[in-house]
């Protein structure tokens, strides 16, 4: 792969993609190219879905296949491994992983699961969810118009959200959530116990 982060590109929605398969199924952390290629790339508007393939030897058969949407991986999900020893034919060079742990699973788009195939309406249902709700609280953080607000500012929209998203019972703990991911994004900034910064307001 050499510095690139993409393994392939759908010419149909121009969006690019990376692969990642195991034989064991994916928790936490997942093995990644080069560090500071990944660096780069992770919280970036052209950054790659994440695509992981479990498979089974055995039964030659894939077992779960879902994509993480690239704008719920940012940069503070990249880890550096260790630079290869002074020994290795590329000595010094610095491999990254990716935390996924702490990603929400309606945030993780199924397309097969436990051998059982996702329906395509089920898939599309689950892609516009995942990006709906961080969309959703940006353009509720722009309405607001100022450069710091707090948790209360944002539950203000609590009732057109629970419009927006029927099928959530929490919308209080999901914003908290997307508040996280924006975080980590650079999008805001945390100055305290429910207070927040808009970076570049």
């Amino acid at each position: 792969m050499g510095a690139k982060v993409q393994d392939f590109t759908c010419p149909a929605c121009v969006q690019d993609f990376k692969l990642k398969s195991s034989q064991r199924a994916f928790r936490n952390v997942v093995t990644n190219g080069a560090y500071a290629a990944l660096l780069e790339r992770l919280g970036e508007p052209s950054s790659p879905h994440l695509c992981l393939l479990h498979y089974e030897v055995s039964g030659l058969s894939v077992r779960n296949f879902l994509v993480i949407p690239s704008f719920y991986l940012t940069k503070a999900m990249a880890v550096a491994r260790r630079p290869l020893a002074p020994t290795a034919r590329r000595a010094g060079w610095v491999g990254g992983n990716i935390r996924i742990g702490g990603v929400p699973e309606d945030a993780r788009v199924y397309y097969l699961r436990d051998g059982q195939p996702t329906g395509k309406e089920e898939v599309l249902r689950s892609w516009g969810e995942a990006k709906g709700w961080l969309a959703d609280t940006m353009h509720c953080i722009q309405l607001l118009g100022k450069e710091e607000f707090v948790l209360e500012d944002l539950y203000a929209f609590e009732d057109i959200l629970r419009k927006k998203h029927p099928r959530n019972k929490n919308i209080r703990p999901k914003l908290r959530q997307q508040l996280q991911f924006l975080r980590d994004g650079g999008f805001v900034e945390f100055l305290g116990p429910g207070r927040y910064r808009v970076k570049g307001f």
